[in-house]
């Protein structure tokens, strides 16, 4: 069973600067469909006009004049083929302030082609600061190129609690509880490794003495250390074989499961950020997209959770001068496969009928931010897979079965799907 571990907080003291940047009024965030999900059940479909949004606060109040700087990530690949040691370029593209009522909204500008994974897929640092405190905070986003220009993929309906990666709304505060959230995929959504629910609190605010050990950061005179940030160095340490609970399989002995997983599969997997006192947080999270060549193919599956075992290697980012452990390779697919107890079958109710000799397979589809989902060690992070057409979840019917949807819209257009007994 892997722990449920309170995080420490992610501020770090910075010295007072001014960084000129465009002033955005406020858009309107999914938190009123966060919480009709939450009563509901059911997702809330958005079309935001922004990918990246949010709210910077301070102990819950909100901060104006904040400032927000978002770069882009190194693509896995790029970062496959460096050198321990030689610095990576994080370019910036996109640059905000908070309103009065600490809002933001930007849409990231002049992502390098070199920067998207195989499947379109950008990763992005949201670095914030109110001139006092700052902090790092890492998410995925979906894009697309129009015209020879990288985009966000803004195409279509945003889910809440799906982790479609179209758009992001941050909840950051920076106050003495520092803590983070996407409203999109809200932490009261995410199952525990049990599988059970796991309280925001528990897993995003951490303890206020964290702040005393934060690093106090320095910069050359005239040099802003927001500008300053944004330099990627490998440090060429890793670890390998880390366990990565990529999805449960729900079914009956009556509609058994052949799972398959190849190149292409989707994660989203957390980062790991040490702290200069020790402490670990969670430090967002990023896709991360398995493109190796292999495949795996596990056949007679029902309760069943499969795993991954992944590689994460150590960056260091300037200006917030931690380690930074992110995913950076496969070390095997579907293994190990651990049995849940039948107790733990969800049992939806929008429903199909299939009888002995049916084969139904879903290929599209997200699995449930699973809270503590990748074992990292010091701390347990967040994982999240997403269904695409490299893999493969086909139920088997020797029995008469239901097929049943996470959501109202039925198996094939829901997040996951479950088998049981007629």
């Amino acid at each position: 069973m892997m722990s449920r571990t309170g995080l420490p907080s992610l501020a770090h003291r910075l010295p007072a600067f001014v960084v000129a940047a465009a002033v955005l009024t406020a858009l309107s965030t999914p938190a009123a469909a966060t919480a009709a999900t939450a009563a509901s059940g059911a997702p809330q479909a958005l079309v935001p006009s922004s990918a990246i949004t949010g709210v910077i606060s301070r102990d819950g109040v909100p901060v104006a004049g904040a400032t927000v700087l978002i770069r882009v990530y190194p693509s896995q690949a790029t970062r496959a083929k460096a050198k321990a040691g030689v610095p990576l370029e994080m370019p910036i593209v996109a640059s905000v302030t908070t309103d009065s009522a600490g809002s933001f909204a930007a849409n990231p500008v002049g992502v390098p082609v070199q920067d998207l994974d195989q499947s379109g897929t950008a990763n992005f640092e949201a670095f914030v600061s109110d001139g006092v405190v700052a902090m790092p905070w890492s998410f995925p986003l979906q894009m697309t190129t129009v015209s020879g220009v990288v985009q966000p993929d803004l195409g279509g309906p945003v889910t809440v609690s799906s982790g479609s990666h179209r758009a992001v709304d941050l909840k950051l505060d920076l106050g003495r509880t520092a803590g983070g959230a996407d409203a999109y995929d809200p932490p009261t959504a995410w199952q525990g490794i049990q599988p059970d629910q796991l309280t925001p609190s528990g897993l995003l605010r951490g303890s206020t003495g964290a702040l005393t050990a934060a690093a106090t950061l320095s910069t050359s005179a005239g040099v802003s250390p927001m500008i300053g940030c944004g330099i990627l160095i490998p440090q060429g340490n890793w670890k390998y074989g880390i366990d990565e609970a990529f999805a449960n399989v729900w079914s009956w002995a009556g509609a058994q499961v052949e799972f398959q997983e190849a190149t292409s599969s989707s994660h989203t997997l957390g980062l790991a950020l040490q702290q200069s006192g020790g402490g670990w947080t969670q430090n967002g999270s990023m896709g991360y997209t398995e493109n190796s060549g292999s495949k795996g193919d596990v056949s007679g599956l029902y309760d069943n959770q499969v795993d991954n075992r992944v590689d994460y290697e150590d960056n260091i980012i300037t200006c917030v001068l931690l380690h930074e452990w992110a995913p950076g390779g496969t070390y095997a697919l579907m293994y190990p496969i651990l049995g849940w107890p039948h107790s733990s079958h969800p049992i939806w109710g929008s429903c199909a009928v299939y009888g002995n000799g049916a084969v139904m397979t879903k290929t599209q589809g997200t699995n449930s931010t699973i809270s503590g989902g990748v074992a990292f060690g010091p701390i347990s992070l967040s994982a999240q897979a997403g269904w695409n057409t490299s893999i493969d979840e086909a139920f088997h019917f020797t029995q008469t079965s239901y097929l049943c949807g996470s959501s109202g819209a039925g198996w094939v257009s829901s997040p996951q799907a479950e088998a049981h007994q007629y």
